[in-house]
């Protein structure tokens, strides 16, 4: 589904993402872990288009896509979340929901103003949608609260339902279980997993590791911006090379 090859990303002179490559493959759930500062959320930007690379290429599918930005790779199915929930604080949960769909004409003031019966004909198409998906994550209680009101594990939750407002193949998830309580983030892992068996293809940044080994497979490890070994859960935490990342040689 994506494959990155030789990626390098700058910034001024530190190599956040140093000639990596790797691919989450279609149809998997692919975890993707390493220390603070591997480089994980930055190889999420760069795949997901917020950045341009320094060198290298993502294709999406077998496309080469390295220079297409975000909105483009968006309508292409990619789609990601962010560590920090990035909510509209004062719009509610619904509306949050709503305003993510694809296709929406109002945007567009002609069809706003000669073309009202078809713009609500759609509106209501999306609100519709808005409920199902409101449904599925078990936000429905909250529909109407202000999105700024929700707590952190809440507000993952939204983030994933405004990636399902519109036709996702991929969804790179970054740290969707920070702040997030155990109760919470098994909830999530149990949607991840029903949208992956209708075949939706995820790729998974995470610091709980029970979390990737109870969800992911294969997991990718990345150390100093470069891929250091992937594989089962089980082979990479035997990984001497993955230990010594984390803890130290003296480990």
């Amino acid at each position: 589904m994506i494959r990155v090859d030789n990626l390098t990303m700058r910034f001024g002179g530190i190599r956040a993402i140093d000639d990596c490559s790797l691919n989450f493959a279609a149809g998997r759930i692919t975890g993707l872990i390493g220390p603070n500062g591997a480089g994980k959320s930055t190889l999420f930007d760069v795949v997901a288009g917020g950045l341009v690379p320094t060198a290298g290429t993502v294709r999406l599918e077998g496309e080469d896509v390295t220079r297409l930005p975000a909105f483009a790779r968006y309508r292409r199915g990619l789609h990601r979340t962010f560590q920090i929930a990035r909510e509209f604080a004062r719009l509610t949960v619904r509306e949050n929901l709503m305003v993510a769909a694809r296709g929406q004409s109002g945007e567009a003031l002609a069809a706003a103003l000669f073309k009202p019966g078809h713009v609500r004909e759609e509106e209501r198409a999306h609100r519709e949608r808005a409920c199902e998906v409101m449904d599925f994550l078990a936000l429905t209680p909250l529909a109407d609260a202000p999105a700024g009101t929700l707590s952190g594990g809440q507000k993952k939750l939204l983030e994933l339902g405004r990636a399902l407002m519109s036709p996702a193949r991929i969804i790179l998830l970054d740290e969707i279980g920070a702040g997030v309580n155990p109760t919470l983030l098994a909830q999530i892992a149990g949607h991840i997993r029903m949208l992956n068996e209708e075949g939706m293809t995820f790729a998974v940044i995470e610091h709980d590791m029970d979390f990737i080994a109870g969800l992911c497979d294969p997991v990718i490890v990345m150390a100093e911006g470069r891929v250091l070994v992937q594989g089962p859960m089980a082979e990479v935490r035997a990984d001497r090379a993955v230990v010594e990342a984390y803890f130290g040689s003296a480990a």
